[in-house]
């Protein structure tokens, strides 16, 4: 077992602060000299670069045949701008913040840092959301945090990302970044990445502010654990999330380094604690935000007296955001679990975010409600043969992305996935969803 006491690596950072990056503003404006010839300068921004790469992936090869502009503008009109009649249509282009080892920014330990960016089309403008892009993402936002890594001789990467989404109010920009209970969490990479949909001339997109939040500085995050989760307590088994313009953050609250051999586990169940099997509801109301650090999960506690038998749990959104942008975020619902979707938001923004039912857990769409599952082509739902998905009178079950289902562990042979619709209800596979079984 790996123990967190082995960590005294130190690794350079700048100076401790709030995340704080640049915006697209005329006081950062700056000339570089354009990439391919040294005697044409660029009016950009400090901190800033655009590039194209050889391979399409963001640390490729870069490709020196372009001279891409940032800045656009006169006086106190300048903003960013991406004009794609000088990039290669048919390739993705980055905006990345120009970080490396040392200048890599401090983030403070167990918070959440959420970034906006202003990012808008011009007219006519279409890109790419095929969902089949390198890296996992046609258009949005990659920033990966520095961490020790197990040995606590080197370093680790962990990768989140928010994709480009122009539905509702806020701006098209978005990430959410968590950071752990390391003592050195950094800010190491933050890339814009852009694919255009179209070969036509004259399309653009703009940029404009870029707004960061320190949730913990701001007294907008509560550090959830199993003390912590006491204060919500409405009732013997029932627990009520309801701090509006709040975010909630899961911690990993085990002694072990975080990976897949250690995941650390919320238990929840009723308090005080019984001998028998009683039903637990987390509730999660509106307006509130909710994510995990990696490698962490919620469960049903343990019956009093057993070391195996756990409470019934059922997560029920009320409205709540579910932000689960890291690379690999994978909720299990195991035997006695379910999760009832009565309204809000699955922001499944992980190369691999996945919910997980197993055999004996449930997926229920509350009625009248729909629910747009792995929306902007992300986020699987993965289904175990002895799962069940309810999807109650007129409500709606809609797939962006990837529905695995397979049977469940142990089994011998094929089984049946068996989805029950209410009246006047719908499962819809949306233009590019698909289903894997193996």
């Amino acid at each position: 077992m790996k123990q967190l006491s082995a960590f005294l690596l130190v690794l350079p950072i700048s100076a401790f602060a709030q995340l704080d990056l640049q915006s697209f503003n005329y006081l950062d404006t700056v000339g570089v000299p354009c990439v391919n010839d040294s005697a044409q300068t660029l009016f950009s921004f400090a901190h800033w670069e655009g590039y194209q790469t050889q391979d399409n992936t963001w640390n490729g090869p870069r490709d020196t045949t372009d001279c891409i502009q940032l800045a656009y503008g006169t006086g106190f009109n300048i903003h960013g701008r991406i004009s794609f009649d000088q990039i290669d249509r048919t390739r993705p282009v980055f905006v990345r913040y120009q970080l490396d080892s040392a200048s890599a920014i401090a983030l403070s330990d167990n918070n959440i840092y959420s970034v906006i960016v202003d990012a808008y089309l011009g007219p006519g403008t279409i890109l790419d959301s095929a969902g089949t892009c390198v890296d996992g993402v046609c258009n949005g936002l990659i920033a990966a945090v520095r961490v020790p890594d197990s040995a606590g001789t080197g370093s680790a990467w962990r990768w989140y990302r928010g994709s480009y989404n122009t539905s509702g109010f806020a701006p098209p920009l978005h990430i959410c970044i968590p950071t752990e209970k390391f003592a050195v969490n950094a800010l190491r990479e933050f890339i814009l990445k852009f694919t255009p949909g179209s070969l036509n001339p004259g399309q653009y997109i703009d940029l404009y502010s870029v707004e960061t939040h320190d949730r913990w500085a701001e007294g907008s995050l509560v550090r959830l654990d199993s003390v912590t989760l006491m204060t919500y307590q409405a009732g013997p088994a029932y627990y009520a999330l309801n701090d509006w313009n709040v975010d909630h953050l899961v911690l990993h609250t085990d002694t072990t380094y975080p990976d897949p051999l250690h995941v650390s586990y919320l238990d929840i169940g009723p308090v005080p604690n019984v001998p028998v099997q009683t039903p637990t509801t987390l509730e999660l109301g509106f307006g509130t935000g909710f994510m995990f650090q990696p490698f962490t999960q919620l469960r049903g506690a343990l019956v009093l007296g057993s070391d195996s038998v756990r409470h019934p749990l059922t997560v029920v959104n009320q409205g709540a955001e579910l932000c689960l942008s890291w690379q690999i975020v994978e909720l299990i619902w195991g035997a006695g679990q379910r999760y009832v979707h009565e309204a809000g938001h699955l922001d499944f923004e992980g190369e691999r975010s996945c919910f997980l039912f197993q055999q004996g857990s449930a997926l229920e769409v509350a009625e009248g409600t729909t629910l747009h599952y792995g929306h902007n082509g992300h986020g699987i739902i993965a289904l175990r043969s002895g799962c069940t998905v309810d999807i109650r009178p007129h409500a709606e079950l809609v797939i962006h992305y990837a529905m695995d289902i397979r049977e469940h562990d142990g089994a011998t042979s094929p089984e049946k996935i068996t989805v029950r619709l209410g009246p006047d209800s719908k499962l819809t596979f949306a233009p590019g969803a698909w289903i894997h079984n193996w």
